[in-house]
């Protein structure tokens, strides 16, 4: 399983290219609601730990480590 690393507060993810865009180490309820409103249709802003595993399916840290999307660099590998 995943979940957000400590430091990383939310990012954007490109859906269409599979990549991470941009990484938030803090973010306000307004910023949220800013970007919500300018995002691009293939993009989403992930800030929460809520169903992370179902968008993202790791099932072993190491596929989780050689991610190519860099969602290595936002994620972390937990045990359930």
């Amino acid at each position: 399983m995943v979940k957000l690393k400590k430091e990383v507060k939310g990012f954007i993810y490109d859906t269409c290219n599979g990549h991470v865009k941009k990484v938030f180490n803090s973010l306000t309820e307004q910023e949220v609601k800013t970007i919500n409103k300018v995002l691009d249709e293939d993009d989403m802003l992930i800030t929460e730990n809520d169903d992370l595993n179902e968008l993202f399916e790791f099932e072993t840290e190491d596929q989780l480590n050689n991610d190519h999307e860099s969602l290595n660099k936002v994620f972390e590998w937990c045990e359930q």
